[in-house]
């Protein structure tokens, strides 16, 4: 069981906020896929280096879920506090600590732990994987009926 997994609600945020032109395949129904999903990760790349400090927790689900808030200044000067998107079930950072994050420029509210990346992703990769296997399972078995 993986103790990390993405909000939905900010997935649908980041990827609308995005022209995903580049990234949709097929012309009847269209649709991405893990290679576009992998470009898309590999923009995160173009975010800016900073470090932030850790103010508090949100909690969810009474407290069994929590996600850090952190705040901390863009190049430009802004002051940020931004909520982590990324769920978990323990507090891995202590309040007041000093964390290095990347922030997107084009909109500095969303940020990542540095190192991290793959948390963002991750659920993503797992579902197309796990969604191909049954695929393919399901396509055996339409063949073997035939």
């Amino acid at each position: 069981f993986d103790e990390h997994f993405i909000v939905m609600k900010y997935v649908m945020y980041f990827i609308n906020a995005i022209s995903l032109e580049d990234y949709i395949t097929g012309t009847a129904q269209p649709k991405m896929n893990q290679a576009n999903i992998m470009k898309i990760k590999k923009s995160l790349k173009n975010n800016v280096t900073v470090y932030g400090t850790v103010k508090d927790y949100f909690e969810k689900d009474k407290g069994r879920h929590v996600y850090p808030i952190l705040t901390y200044t863009t190049e430009e000067g802004r002051n940020v506090t931004s909520t982590y998107t990324v769920q978990d079930t323990k507090r891995r950072y202590d309040i007041g600590s000093e964390e290095l994050i990347c922030y997107d420029p084009q909109d500095p509210m969303f940020f990542y732990f540095a190192g991290h990346e793959d948390e963002l992703t991750r659920d993503y990769v797992r579902f197309l994987f796990i969604g191909g296997v049954i695929a393919a399972i399901v396509l055996i078995l339409a063949l073997a009926t035939l």
